[in-house]
């Protein structure tokens, strides 16, 4: 009888992506209270021994998708930080912020509802860069206008946020791009200067398309 041909053994790193987007999308949907490990080994196209190559705990996914965010995070905030422009370099952090509360909306609840499930010292480290994510934002709002009090602008910066954040828990018609340029552009309106960076266009009817002024 002709054996099933094997299928190629994906890299570590490949294979523990496709784990943790497994488990965000099952937390997302379920809650994290009601997933065990074997339904994100299932999920995975992984045996419920298998994934222990990977993972040692449901709890260590946890903690693999907080320290993905961070990662993120911590990249978007290299590539500001050498950005000269302080207009410029919010814009990346804006576009930054609403790329991913569009493309994996899952993780902003994730994040409110499970970061109490962390270990305490994973927990710090991730408010640790949360603290410098939402303080870079803050100094590139005060570069742009001198006068702001900071006080002010760390509440701004905060309810920008929660425009963004709001946004991954709206099902929305939009095509994805569309939706991602909506959110910039209403993180802008709560920031303030707009006139700072250009902002992207309104498309029409989902196209590429952008609508002309």
């Amino acid at each position: 009888m002709t054996q099933p041909a094997r299928r190629p053994r994906r890299p570590t790193a490949v294979r523990r992506e496709e784990i943790l987007s497994a488990a965000l999308d099952l937390f997302g949907q379920r809650g994290y209270g009601s997933v065990g490990i074997r339904d994100v080994a299932a999920a995975s196209d992984l045996s419920a021994t298998g994934i222990y190559r990977h993972f040692a705990s449901k709890e260590d996914l946890l903690v693999g998708l907080f320290d993905r965010l961070s990662d993120r995070m911590t990249a978007a905030m290299d590539v500001a930080s050498r950005i000269g422009d302080p207009g410029r370099a919010l814009a990346h952090l804006v576009t930054f912020h609403a790329e991913m509360v569009v493309r994996e909306p899952a993780m902003i609840p994730i994040y409110q509802r499970e970061e109490h499930s962390l270990p305490p010292a994973e927990r710090d480290r991730f408010n640790g860069v949360l603290r410098d994510y939402l303080a870079m934002w803050v100094a590139r709002l005060v570069e742009l206008d001198a006068g702001l009090p900071g006080a002010v602008a760390r509440t701004t910066v905060v309810a920008a946020f929660g425009t963004l954040n709001g946004i991954s828990l709206h099902k929305s018609d939009l095509a994805a791009q569309d939706l991602q340029d909506l959110a910039v552009r209403l993180a802008w309106r709560t920031l303030g200067p707009t006139g700072a960076v250009p902002m992207p266009r309104p498309r029409r009817n989902g196209s590429d398309e952008p609508v002309d002024g």
